[in-house]
């Protein structure tokens, strides 16, 4: 199965979901298959940075995927860093510089090669490069914040979704029900916000966050619980493109 975290703006929290929905797929796999592929903003994706897993400049998205292209790879883990049952790929440059057709037939045969890949992948929905890459998951987990004008516009959307994440959600509104109408089938979680977490981000303790019992940990296990089941019953996990509708959020779903 493949997934994409995706987020349009910054600072939502994205690529700490990403973290916590890696740790979870070892939890469910026993350290299986598992394939991470950064292209979050910043020098090869903050995501390595949070693991603590070095890429050297031959391990770059860019480098492997021409190799994987052209056939002069084998498999794409023989050439990745590993940790933990999780292989890592990050493009230094990023994701702009891969052209499209390389792209998508990489991540074509990573989803083929590994159980569970992951893309930690920044906004800009309508390039052409990640619109290839949403069409070629099994989904795409966008994460807002409970910004009233964010979600009022819609823009945020990819019509790619398999699920939508409030992350930092509080008892204000807009609340998870009022959200969820906006959404259509597409089912809306919400993370609620955790001091703990974001003080042991901040001192780089994540390794031994993810062991707590915490409600933030509990909501990420119930995501991650939704995302293989709907892998497991085949159906299909990606939402047609946005239609216009009646009422104000009408051309959402």
């Amino acid at each position: 199965m493949f997934y994409v975290v995706y987020s349009d703006e910054k600072k939502t929290g994205q690529t700490t979901l990403a973290y916590s929905i890696l740790e979870a797929a070892r939890r469910k796999l026993g350290k299986g298959n598992i394939l991470a592929v950064c292209m979050d903003r910043g020098e090869y994706g903050k995501l390595l940075a949070m693991e603590g897993v070095r890429i050297e400049e031959g391990q770059s998205l860019a480098s492997i995927a021409n190799m994987a292209y052209s056939g002069g790879l084998g498999e794409i883990k023989s050439a990745l860093p590993e940790k933990d049952g999780v292989y890592f790929v990050g493009n230094r440059k990023g994701a702009s510089f891969v052209p499209e057709d390389i792209a998508k037939a990489f991540f074509e045969q990573a989803a083929r090669e590994f159980d569970f890949v992951l893309a930690d992948m920044s906004g800009g929905k309508n390039n052409k490069l990640n619109s290839s890459v949403f069409n070629v998951s099994d989904g795409v987990i966008n994460v807002i914040l409970q910004d009233v004008e964010m979600i009022r516009d819609g823009d945020f959307l990819t019509g790619s979704e398999i699920a939508v994440v409030v992350n930092r959600y509080a008892d204000i509104y807009p609340r998870l029900p009022d959200i969820q109408s906006l959404c259509g089938k597409t089912k809306a979680f919400a993370l609620p916000w955790c001091a703990k977490l974001m003080d042991m981000r901040n001192r780089g303790e994540l390794d031994r966050y993810r062991a707590l019992e915490t409600e933030y940990n509990a909501a990420v296990g119930e995501l991650c619980e939704y995302l293989f089941a709907k892998q497991k019953a085949g159906v299909d996990t990606v939402s047609h493109k946005a239609q216009k509708g009646g009422g104000m959020f009408g051309f959402l779903f």
